[in-house]
């Protein structure tokens, strides 16, 4: 149905078939309530995607009741966030069966989170209570990421962990994705850092409490200047592991695609397109895209020649292996996935290509990022064309190149 919309949306403006949703929901409302929530779900799905947020939300508001009322509420909450209603916190998640449960202590051992997302078994296996309010006692609390699979919401998270972290001398039991430990090890050096693939029952009677870390997002954040206390910190890496940039021309990593299906609908940038704004500048090309193909890599050699690295950088590691490279280098372009996160949680350079519709984080228009200081976003303007963004981006670039030539004429080169 969603596929319906979209197609009556190359028609018809966008007004009239919001007009003609409520018609048809209406109809149905009084004896098939449930058909009237889908219109209104898959009508309000169609209009976001083509970035009317105004309208969309409109119809997410009146979805009334039943399956499709939770993901409504949260594609709501996703519009207000990018629309500056910034004190809501994460947008909305079901944890239903969390919140009902009453905690209970168990000897299950070993004792495995099941579903990420959903950790009931902190609740009925640790016996630990959601965390209300402050801290309280020398316990320390479990901070548990209940991400299925994006890393980028858990560097988001962990930033916010950091900005709430400063304000309090509590002790923290993180509890994270496996690639991002050594990142929180190396960030977060006074608190305990596990694998939430680890065995759990070893922290019962350890901890107060504990709280989801994308909870904490409402603690810290009530206004846009208060993203600035998030924005302030920037991750570190391993003394040892902190490589030396290298002289010459930039040399920029690369990432145009993601791994997502449905979000590479309309993230995924076509490699050509991208091409013909790099083959214009005097920089240097490498790919950290995951998933890159030989294809690609052919097609990158032949239009960039020797400015193009063909050995792409390793992304089957750890967050902070990734990190290690990019921080080699002088500037990352890519859409929004992975790397973008990486680079501005480790304060790389990026110019980030922001699709329409974006990411809940990711405000509507402007440069700024909110959450990292070395990200410049780059939005289109109208789903599914990059022209703007190529242009603008022909600009960064053109900059970039230009302040490389500066500085090798001078003999100098300018830090971070």
């Amino acid at each position: 149905m969603e596929l319906f919309f979209r197609i009556v949306l190359k028609f018809l403006s966008p007004r009239f078939v919001f007009s003609l949703t409520f018609s048809v929901a209406n109809f149905f409302r009084r004896f098939l309530p449930e058909i009237s929530n889908l219109v209104l779900q898959r009508a309000g799905d169609a209009l976001f995607l083509e970035a009317e947020y105004t309208l969309a939300r409109r119809c997410f508001d009146v979805v009334s009741s039943g399956k499709y009322r939770g993901l409504a509420r949260k594609m709501t909450e996703w519009i207000a966030y990018k629309n500056g209603e910034v004190s809501l916190g994460w947008p909305r998640y079901n944890l239903k069966e969390l919140i009902s449960t009453e905690p209970v202590v168990t000897d299950t051992v070993p004792l495995i989170v099941a579903k990420y997302a959903l950790p009931n078994e902190l609740v009925h296996g640790l016996g630990l209570p959601r965390l209300k309010g402050e801290p309280v006692g020398e316990l320390p609390v479990l901070v548990w990421f209940n991400f299925n699979t994006s890393l980028g919401g858990e560097l988001l998270a962990a930033k916010v962990v950091l900005a709430w972290l400063k304000e309090r001398s509590c002790k923290l039991i993180l509890v994270c994705d496996p690639r991002i430990v050594s990142v929180l090890k190396t960030n977060f050096s006074h608190h305990e850092v596990i694998s939430r693939e680890s065995d759990l029952s070893p922290l019962r009677g350890r901890c107060q409490a504990f709280v989801l870390a994308r909870d904490l997002l409402a603690k810290v954040v009530q206004s846009e200047a208060d993203f600035a206390k998030i924005a302030a910190f920037d991750f570190v890496l391993p003394a040892a592991s902190r490589p030396a940039r290298a002289q010459g021309r930039r040399k920029v990593a690369l990432s145009w695609k993601t791994g997502n299906k449905l979000q590479g609908r309309y993230r995924n940038l076509q490699l050509a397109e991208l091409i013909c704004v790099l083959e214009r500048h005097n920089l240097e090309y490498v790919s950290v895209q995951h998933g890159v193909n030989p294809s690609e890599v052919k097609l990158l050699a032949d239009r960039l020649g020797d400015r193009f690295h063909p050995v792409p950088i390793d992304t089957s590691g750890s967050v902070e292996e990734i990190a290690v490279a990019l921080s080699a280098l002088d500037l990352v372009v890519t859409i929004d996935n992975t790397n973008l996160h990486i680079a501005g949680a480790y304060s790389v350079p990026c110019f980030a290509m922001i699709s329409v519709p974006s990411y809940w984080a990711w405000p509507i228009d402007g440069t700024f990022s909110r959450w990292y200081r070395s990200v410049k976003l780059i939005h289109q303007r109208k789903p599914g064309c990059w022209s703007d963004v190529m242009e603008k981006l022909d600009e960064e670039l053109k900059g970039a190149a230009r302040s490389a030539e500066r500085e090798g004429a001078s003999g100098k080169r300018e830090g971070r």
